[in-house]
C-alpha cells in the first residue's frame, strides 16, 4: 500500500514539475524575443521552444490519461498508434506550409 502512495505522490510531484518547466520553456522564449541584442540566440531560441511545444502535450496526455476522454486509446493500442501517427502527419503538414508560405 505504501508503495502505490509514494508512486502516486511521485507522478504528482513530477506532473507539477512538468507544468513548472514548460511555463519556464515559455517564458525564457519570450524574454529572448524581446532581448535588445544584436542577434539573440536563434538556435537556443527554438530549441527551447520546440522543448515547450513537446513536453506540453505529453503533460496533457498524462493528465487526462485515466479519464474516459481516453478510454478507447487506452483499451486498443492499435488506434492510440494510429492517432499519434495521424498527429505527426499533422504537424508535419504544418511545417511544410509555414516553411513554403512565412507570411501566414
Amino acid at each position: 500500500m505504501a508503495v502505490v502512495v509514494s508512486v502516486s505522490t511521485v507522478a504528482g510531484a513530477l506532473e507539477r514539475v512538468g507544468v513548472v518547466a514548460v511555463a519556464v520553456l515559455a517564458g525564457t522564449v519570450l524574454l529572448a524575443a524581446r532581448s535588445r541584442a544584436p542577434r539573440p540566440h536563434e538556435r537556443l531560441r527554438a530549441l527551447i521552444m520546440l522543448g515547450a511545444l513537446t513536453l506540453t502535450p505529453i503533460l496533457l496526455v498524462v493528465d487526462i490519461w485515466d479519464t474516459t476522454q481516453l478510454r478507447s486509446l487506452r483499451h486498443r493500442p492499435a488506434l492510440a498508434v494510429g492517432a499519434l501517427i495521424g498527429a505527426l502527419i499533422v504537424v508535419a503538414a504544418g511545417k511544410l506550409l509555414v516553411r513554403r508560405r512565412p507570411e501566414l
